[in-house]
């Protein structure tokens, strides 16, 4: 990173993101690749723009378009980003202020969503017609509730077959504590099955 006043002032928001993202969030971030994909989308616009000049209008006026487009959770992903962004050049001293911090995100309506009766037969027969290895997968997801990146990185030693129990140890947790789950008797049957 540039160490002189002056070569601080050039900094871009393309520079900023950049180190950002190779020492904030692939180091520590596992679904970094949503804030990549949202900052191509969104942001790569003011790639060039000195970092100093990005203004809080501006950011306020981007989520109004991306809101026009009737997409609050892309508002709230874009404004994740920008704060991230602007959060690592405050702290690294290229710019002065977080213009990010004081727009405010979408509020999100939490969905509900259950399958009728209907519904869970057409799952089952559609379940039934995958390899076997993605019925399994199926399977865990529905029955644990777990996350999908904690089911594609179980371990065998994270599984106790003595009292049915796995857990996601804390790395692979998504807030850093070890979750202890109970295994439904249908999951114990399919983790027994691939063991042999």
């Amino acid at each position: 990173p540039p160490v002189t006043r002056a070569a601080r002032a050039l900094m871009t928001v393309g520079d900023v993101w950049d180190w950002h993202l190779t020492h904030n969030l692939k180091p520590h971030n596992r679904t970094w690749g949503i804030d990549e994909r949202t900052y191509n989308r969104e942001c790569i616009q003011w790639a060039a723009l000195p970092m100093r000049s990005l203004s809080r209008t501006m950011i306020a006026e981007r989520k109004t378009e991306i809101l026009n487009r009737g997409k609050p959770g892309a508002v709230n992903l874009f404004l994740s980003v920008m704060r991230g962004i602007c959060k690592t050049a405050v702290a690294e001293g290229w710019a002065d202020k977080n213009p990010a911090e004081q727009v405010r995100k979408c509020r999100m309506q939490k969905r509900a969503r259950f399958l009728d009766e209907d519904e869970i037969g057409t799952f089952f027969t559609s379940l039934a017609k995958l390899k076997e290895d993605r019925q399994d997968y199926f399977m865990v997801v529905l029955f644990t509730a777990a996350r999908k990146s904690n089911v594609c990185a179980m371990a065998w030693q994270d599984i106790n077959f003595t009292r049915n129990t796995w857990i996601i140890p804390d790395p692979e947790s998504k807030n850093k504590d070890p979750i202890y789950l109970p295994l439904a008797r249908v999951v114990v049957e399919i983790l027994v099955k691939r063991k042999a």
